[in-house]
């Protein structure tokens, strides 16, 4: 299914956006969704009609990363990790600059272009041209 897109209301900044969705995810939600009927918001809070709050995101994100064994001392990995892993691999696949600032909700480029400097190490191994014909 081309151009599925998933509505953040109230996302970071408390602004609403539309950003990709996973079709592998897709189905994953169909049945959470059928599980638990949210009235509102997909990931309902305590009270119907009333978002999830996101220190219970926080918690859910930071014990599937423990399940996955991702913890590590010398990286704190959290909510905001995926977020940037996600614009980081849009970078990566050659997504360009101004769609990743539409899908973060990024009122300015220059936020944006902060994960421009991630792509140092790709800048490293480039080969010069002139050293492939000498």
């Amino acid at each position: 299914r081309p151009n599925l897109r998933l509505r953040v209301a109230h996302g970071k900044g408390n602004k609403e956006r539309y950003t990709l969705l996973s079709e592998k995810l897709l189905s994953l939600l169909e049945e959470y969704w059928r599980a638990y009927r949210p009235k509102v918001y997909l990931f309902e809070g305590r009270l119907v009609g009333k978002p999830m709050k996101a220190r219970t995101i926080q918690f859910h994100v930071a014990s599937a990363i423990g399940r996955a064994g991702l913890l590590s001392p010398e990286r704190r990995l959290s909510c905001h990790t995926l977020r940037h892993s996600f614009a980081t691999h849009l970078l990566d696949a050659g997504t360009d600059i101004h769609t990743i600032q539409q899908l973060l909700g990024h009122s300015h480029i220059s936020t944006t272009m902060v994960y421009l400097h991630l792509q140092e190490s790709k800048r490293r191994n480039i080969i010069n041209p002139v050293d492939s014909f000498l």
